[in-house]
């Protein structure tokens, strides 16, 4: 039987898999390994720290946040699409909820720093459109 070729996307993607079912606690190196049916050599050969490897599964869970609230936004209703889609992702995803709404960010040190890091800029003048107010209200 021929080797499988552990990549650090699958990495990754088996850390990230783990975090959906139990948190980040449960990603340890053995996990992600076990997840993959492979040793730990090849985890820590791609990951630097855990650290690095755990910045790499936030960034996932906030790709897939971002992905799942997508698919959820009504174009004539982005507004209350959104809204919506947050509690949804709580009940059916409640581990990258809490990773992506209670994480620590890096470079965000007030609201305005995580507005601008973490939203479309599109998205203030859509919604101001919608309800009849002006930008800068």
């Amino acid at each position: 039987m021929p080797k499988q070729k552990i990549t650090k996307e699958m990495i990754v993607e088996a850390g990230f898999d783990l975090v959906r079912q139990g948190g980040m606690e449960r990603a340890t190196v053995k996990a992600i390994a076990q997840q993959l049916n492979c040793s730990v050599q090849p985890v820590y050969s791609y990951c630097e720290s855990m650290k690095g490897l755990r910045q790499e599964m936030t960034q996932r869970a906030a790709a897939f946040v971002r992905e799942y609230t997508a698919a959820r936004l009504r174009p004539a209703d982005l507004f209350r699409s959104m809204g919506q889609a947050y509690p949804q992702l709580a009940g059916e995803e409640p581990e990258i909820f809490k990773l992506f709404i209670l994480g620590q960010r890096q470079g965000v040190d007030s609201l305005k720093s995580l507005y601008r890091q973490e939203t479309d800029p599109r998205l203030a003048e859509v919604i101001g459109n919608q309800l009849g107010i002006s930008l800068a209200e």
